[in-house]
């Protein structure tokens, strides 16, 4: 649940910074950061918490930390059940962080705005929980299908020769991933 608010948390601060701050792109790199170190921590919390647990609890469980067990037990054991999810969707962010930046550069900016890059790597990154079983899948697909709603509309209904920006989308997409997850897992 704690990791559930703080996912929340992160994701409506960029909602808020992209409404209250648009075009700023100092505070998005920003939040990248901050959310992957929110992460982080989070990680190293549950490791401190484990080690504590199986301390105070006596055999057998004590046989699982130091002196009997190398240290990097504790680390590994949480890693398996919660680290390689983030480990995976903050690969999978940064992926999409510098093919964002690929793309933008190779058709002169012609796809994304600068803060764009860093509105979707956070998205994906957050979308890592272990709860919500690979929910940046579902996010790239939720976005694939608004972009083509958006589109159009854009086209058909409002009669515009112009592109659909994915710049207002990056952040509620997900929410709506999380809010459709949590609703159905």
């Amino acid at each position: 649940m704690i990791l559930f608010i703080l996912t929340l948390s992160l994701l409506l601060a960029a909602f808020f910074l992209q409404i209250r701050f648009p075009e700023r792109l100092s505070f998005f790199r920003g939040l990248f950061f901050a959310s992957f170190f929110a992460i982080l921590f989070f990680y190293l919390v549950l490791v401190y918490l484990q080690y504590a647990i199986w301390k105070e609890s006596g055999p057998p469980a004590s046989l699982l930390i130091p002196p009997h067990q190398n240290a990097l037990y504790v680390f590994s054991y949480h890693f398996v059940r919660f680290g390689v999810w983030y480990a995976l969707s903050f690969v999978v962010a940064l992926l999409t962080f510098f093919s964002m930046r690929f793309l933008n550069k190779k058709f002169e900016e012609r796809f994304f705005e600068p803060e764009e890059a860093y509105l979707g790597a956070i998205a994906v990154f957050l979308l890592g929980n272990p709860s919500w079983h690979y929910a940046w899948v579902y996010y790239f697909l939720a976005l694939g299908f608004a972009s083509l709603l958006g589109t159009l509309f854009f086209r058909y209904i409002l009669h515009l020769d112009r592109r659909f920006s994915f710049y207002w989308l990056w952040i509620p997409v997900a929410l709506g991933v999380i809010m459709i997850m949590s609703i159905v897992l």
